[in-house]
């Protein structure tokens, strides 16, 4: 496990439950979450000039401006999708989280993160 002094932040980890909405698709409905101690960074960005991808448009421009942040926490059971709240912005779980391991069993976890709207 990391220490938590190493863990600074706390973010609100949510997870879904898929239900129908009343024209009968399927919807995720979000648990209330739990409040975990975490470490959250940027991991990285990239612009697209083409303006066919992307997370968040420019106004005014077709650029596109994406980005992928990192958290890192104790907490093993999170799943690709689940959502990720802290400070302000509601993250994704992109993909698997990768858990580490040492000889002792599960340490730590890292997650990468995508900023969601909707």
């Amino acid at each position: 496990m990391i220490g938590p002094d190493l863990l600074p932040h706390t973010v609100l980890w949510q997870t879904p439950t898929m239900g129908r909405d009343p024209l009968g698709n399927d919807k995720p409905t979000w648990s209330t979450g739990v409040s975990i101690p975490a470490w959250v960074q940027q991991f990285s960005t990239s612009e697209d000039g083409s303006g066919s991808s992307g997370q968040l448009s420019g106004i005014g421009s077709n650029r596109m401006v994406s980005w992928v942040w990192l958290m890192i926490c104790n907490t093993d059971g999170i799943g690709a999708g689940d959502r990720i709240t802290w400070q302000s912005t509601t993250f994704e779980v992109d993909g698997l989280p990768a858990p580490v391991f040492t000889p002792a069993g599960f340490h730590h976890c890292e997650a990468k993160l995508k900023a969601v709207t909707g």
